[in-house]
């Protein structure tokens, strides 16, 4: 049975460097940071009023660009779902996390390499960098609850400089 899911892959806003004896999870958004993720919330939520589902990496800076980019539906944002799994991901788990989605269209956070490698997995061909807090909107088939490579439709990508 093939399936097809909207999913929305963001990568999370810009956030401080790395300071020497801090952990990487704890790193907080840059307020240019914050700006854009609530940008590209308002561009996302024009886009998908009825986002159905959000799924994360709990590292600070992926919460906080969720936090920015939901504050565009107000008083009924769609339900969180932070995964471990998402943080620092590499294309495997990325995959899976998205063959075991329930509901679309959804929004994926998450962190460089992993999801510049997953678009290129589910659209081969391109130049498609993943700067911070760009979104890129695909629609993901599955064959029996698999996704193929190849297996996305690159509907549209947007970043806060083109906004």
């Amino acid at each position: 049975m093939q399936t097809v899911l909207t999913a929305f892959i963001m990568r999370h806003a810009e956030a401080v460097p790395q300071r020497p004896g801090e952990r990487d999870f704890d790193r907080p958004l840059l307020a240019r940071g914050a700006d854009e993720a609530a940008a590209m919330g308002r561009w996302l939520h024009a886009r998908a009023p009825g986002l159905a589902a959000a799924l994360s990496s709990p590292a600070l800076r992926a919460r906080m660009t969720i936090e920015a980019v939901l504050a565009a539906w107000g008083e009924t944002p769609p339900p969180v779902t932070w995964s471990p799994v998402l943080y620092l991901a590499e294309l495997p788990a990325l995959v899976e996390s998205l063959e075991q989605a329930e509901a679309g269209p959804m929004l994926l956070v998450g962190h460089n390499p992993g999801l510049e490698e997953l678009v290129h997995y589910l659209h081969p061909g391109g130049d498609m960098g993943m700067p911070t807090a760009a979104i890129y909107e695909i629609d993901v088939r599955s064959v029996d609850g698999r996704i193929p490579r190849g297996g996305g439709t690159l509907r549209t990508h947007m970043r806060p400089d083109r906004l």
